[in-house]
């Protein structure tokens, strides 16, 4: 039996692997941080202010959004909630990734979108190029999704089996400074 892997379980892999070990293998019932209570409220916000503007930011004429979209495939053993679904007037789908984030995009972040670019290839039998990482007011990235990207998130994602399967504490991050606003913290006692 192949272990199902979520989209988010792919940006916490990059972050520091012990993030998946805690959450699934022992699993330790995670604290909500300041982070992310922030960042559910900003992406609230986002919606009502979104449902009030074009998608030329997207550099789009016309299209639809779809909030939360609930993805699954049985062929990847991969499933997640992506935040937002753009679907261009020619029915070519986006898929937008929104972060709470000052700093620039980490690999986690780009890796997660990737994850939703393959649920939706899977589950609407369509070729998505790109897709968007979002960190509102205004950092938009537009993101190619390349076969390379393709063929590394589905690396990741036998990655992050590995280490649900192994049942074994991974080695932590290299930076401390990383662990600071981790749930896990308490736990890890490394640091």
């Amino acid at each position: 039996m192949t272990l199902t892997v979520r989209a988010s379980d792919i940006k916490q892999y990059c972050f520091c692997r012990r993030t998946i070990y805690f959450k699934y293998v022992l699993p330790i019932p995670s604290l909500v941080s300041y982070k992310m209570t922030r960042g559910k409220k900003t992406q609230q916000t986002l919606q009502q202010k979104e449902s009030r503007r074009t998608l030329t930011r997207y550099g789009l004429n016309e299209g639809t959004r779809e909030w939360n979209v609930w993805l699954s495939s049985d062929a990847l053993n991969l499933t997640g909630i992506m935040d937002l679904l753009i679907v261009g007037e020619d029915g070519t789908r986006y898929p937008v990734e929104v972060k709470e984030t000052t700093r620039a995009f980490t690999p986690g972040h780009k890796y997660q979108l990737v994850c939703y670019a393959l649920l939706l290839e899977d589950q609407y039998h369509c070729h998505v190029r790109s897709g968007f990482l979002y960190s509102p007011p205004r950092h938009l990235l537009h993101q190619k999704i390349t076969p390379n990207m393709r063929q590394y998130t589905l690396q990741l994602c036998d990655r992050v089996r590995e280490v649900m399967s192994d049942e074994r504490m991974p080695p932590g991050v290299r930076n401390p400074g990383k662990c600071r606003n981790c749930e896990y913290l308490r736990y890890c006692r490394d640091r």
